[in-house]
């Protein structure tokens, strides 16, 4: 199983009071995001974090202790980063932190679809396509574009009740909406 989560912002006191955040501080903050990843995700699966494990303030030297309480260092549960406008350090400070893989944009087979996954909705582009993305907090949950055919599905973590979202919660999403996977071309 695959999971997906964006928009940690641990150590971020600010976007507490930017997205409406139901925390008193960020210690509470970063009790509920790492109870409720570790309650969903309970040692099994890949983990896909799109993006801004910190905030503007920095806090990325802090951050190892709750990565490590939400499992990177298990190798039942892979984490791959996909890179956020937070995300600044270079890929071998990430890959020491236990990420086994960094990436701006990537595309993985998500409950039997082709997915393209970005922290910025904006660096999807390709009619057809299913997206995967984080970054706009709060601006909406999921958007088709009937034009373009494209679902774009915000997994960051204010749309998603403070947890990661799972491949089956993804399928549910995509079943519902008008979002039809294009024709394979032919060869």
């Amino acid at each position: 199983m695959k999971y997906f989560i964006s928009d940690l912002h641990f150590f971020d006191a600010g976007i507490i009071y930017y997205c409406d955040r139901p925390f008193a501080s960020v210690e509470e903050m970063h009790r509920v995001l790492v109870g409720n990843f570790n309650r969903k995700v309970a040692g099994e699966g890949e983990v896909y974090v799109l993006g801004d494990i910190v905030g503007m303030k920095g806090g990325i030297e802090k951050c190892g202790p709750l990565l490590k309480e939400m499992g990177i260092d298990d190798p039942r549960t892979p984490f791959r980063l996909i890179r956020g406008n937070h995300d600044l350090l270079p890929d071998e400070e990430y890959l020491k932190m236990g990420f086994v893989s960094v990436e701006e944009v990537c595309r993985a087979r998500v409950a039997g679809y082709d997915a393209m996954l970005a922290h910025d909705p904006c660096m999807i582009q390709p009619c057809g396509t299913l997206a995967i993305c984080g970054h706009i907090h709060t601006l909406f949950g999921e958007l088709y574009n009937e034009e373009r055919n494209m679902l774009a599905i915000n997994v960051g973590v204010e749309r998603r009740g403070y947890a990661p979202v799972s491949e089956a919660e993804i399928a549910a999403i995509v079943e519902k909406s008008r979002w039809r996977a294009p024709e394979p071309a032919e060869e």
